[in-house]
């Protein structure tokens, strides 16, 4: 079925070449789909043809990130001028803070890093899955400046979605989060042990 619709899409795609809005999702399409070598392709042409994209240099930023393990500085530089466009979706704003923090990170600019995760929070739904990867990220920004209490605040919330939703991944990073935690600042956090041992029993 999502072969199909996908199907659609690129059919859709090929006889609206003007429609930026099924293009982005077509040239996803094709990225998610691992066809990364059209979707750069189609990409290119279509940031000629729109040079003042916010989503489509979004896109391109999701591109240069794909299968790699480290943020790319041009693809937090491609997310950075999507800000700057102006993203017509929370999510998109998100995405584009977490990949520009991710990379801060990554670069030792912890403080911008952190200020970018807050960010991407407040774009996101209080139920949205992808606050988990962000609130480990910020937690891992804060325990390298040594804020051990707001790094565990982050941790906290891990543990608050894990209950609320029965997801068992997410509680397994909280406990990797809290133990590293605790190794660095030398103390427990005993009542996120509890919390933990009884969401596991």
């Amino acid at each position: 079925a999502e072969q199909e619709r996908f199907e659609e899409l690129a059919a859709t795609a090929a006889v609206s070449p003007h429609d930026a809005q099924i293009q982005i999702r077509y040239i996803d399409g094709l990225r998610r789909g691992g066809a990364k070598r059209k979707a750069e392709h189609q990409l290119k042409r279509f940031l000629a043809e729109n040079p003042d994209s916010a989503a489509g240099y979004l896109e391109l930023a999701a591109l240069l990130t794909a299968g790699k393990r480290q943020i790319p500085k041009k693809a937090s530089e491609s997310a950075e001028k999507a800000l700057t466009l102006g993203l017509a979706e929370p999510g998109q704003v998100a995405y584009a803070n977490e990949l520009i923090g991710r990379y801060k990170l990554e670069s030792g600019q912890v403080e911008g890093a952190i200020n970018n995760f807050s960010e991407a929070l407040a774009n996101l739904p209080g139920n949205d899955p992808m606050r988990i990867h962000i609130h480990v990220l910020r937690s891992q920004a804060f325990r390298r400046q040594r804020r051990y209490d707001e790094s565990y605040r982050d941790i906290q919330q891990i543990i608050g979605y894990a209950q609320k939703t029965g997801d068992k991944a997410s509680m397994a990073m909280a406990r990797q989060e809290l133990e590293t935690l605790e190794n660095h600042a030398g103390k427990s956090f005993g009542a996120a042990h509890l919390e933990i041992q009884q969401f596991e029993e």
